[in-house]
């Protein structure tokens, strides 16, 4: 048991560790997809939210991440109408990196059973930052592993706007 113990203790403190797909590096990884997506904030990028709708199994679903500063809170929504869950995590400092997950198992009617991971997380390290994307907040992933064992899903690395800076001075 510290066997194991001290094994994952030296993983953590000297490899490099990141939450971000790379679909190139393993084929079972093919079916996902990475998309940056940049929130819509105020005007102090206090709060942000981002929403997109997706259809699986003869169902729509709505899905909403939301950012809010002081303190930190992190929220995902997911709503269907027969099955609504709800993600937070709220953090004094958002430096210390966390991940969160729920996971979800059914059979929809006429379907095949089906199970889906929904993790946030805020472990940036090493990823590269697409253009337009300000600062990243959150990586959420949706992980669908489908009766035939394939993973299907997206990974989405929420950003705030990039600030564009205002002009000053005084009028010609």
């Amino acid at each position: 048991m510290w066997g194991s113990a001290a094994a994952v203790l030296c993983l953590v403190l000297f490899c490099h560790v990141s939450a971000l797909w790379k679909p190139s590096n393993d084929p079972a990884m093919s079916n996902l997809g990475l998309y940056y997506e940049t929130m819509e904030c105020d005007d102090e990028n206090a709060r942000c939210v981002h929403c997109f709708q997706e259809k699986a199994a003869g169902e729509v679903y709505m899905h909403t991440f939301e950012f809010t500063k002081d303190p930190a809170k992190y929220q995902i929504n997911m709503f269907t109408g027969k099955v609504d869950r709800k993600l937070y995590v709220i953090r004094n400092n958002t430096e210390k990196v966390f991940r969160m997950c729920f996971e979800h198992n059914w059979t929809p009617t006429g379907h095949d059973d089906f199970k889906v991971d929904i993790c946030m997380d805020n472990n940036f390290k090493g990823a590269p930052v697409a253009e337009g994307c300000g600062k990243p907040v959150a990586v959420v992933t949706f992980d669908y592993h489908h009766s035939d064992d394939k993973i299907h899903g997206q990974q989405i690395v929420y950003c705030t706007p990039t600030v564009t800076p205002q002009m000053t001075g005084q009028p010609a």
